[in-house]
């Protein structure tokens, strides 16, 4: 009886460990995706913003003033942020890829 009573406490301690494992490769997940939407949701809300004004696709030739001014404020936000990111270490570039941090 004890030793079935130590093989159900093995058992509960390797099926924590499992979870635990499990839970944080979700956290790592959940970094991944709550970066990439940190540097998309300011990008897309100038975008929202400018786009309710409209911007005439007849005429590509005169691009207006306003149109390289968005683009070029929503590449500096994107870089800020990036650069904000890799400075406090929650992106590391490994390669050609872009991973978060593992404790």
């Amino acid at each position: 009886m004890e030793l079935v009573e130590t093989y159900r406490d093995t058992t509960n301690s390797v099926r924590d460990l499992y979870i635990a494992n499990i839970s944080l490769e979700m956290n790592d997940t959940m970094r991944t995706l709550t970066i990439f939407a940190s540097i998309l949701l300011p990008l897309t809300l100038v975008a929202s913003i400018y786009g309710m004004n409209g911007l005439d696709l007849n005429s590509l030739a005169k691009i207006p003033f306003g149109f390289i001014a968005v683009l070029i404020s929503m590449a500096v936000i994107m870089s800020a942020m990036i650069y904000l990111f890799k400075k406090k270490k929650w992106i590391i570039f490994r390669g050609n890829k872009a991973l978060p941090k593992h404790n």
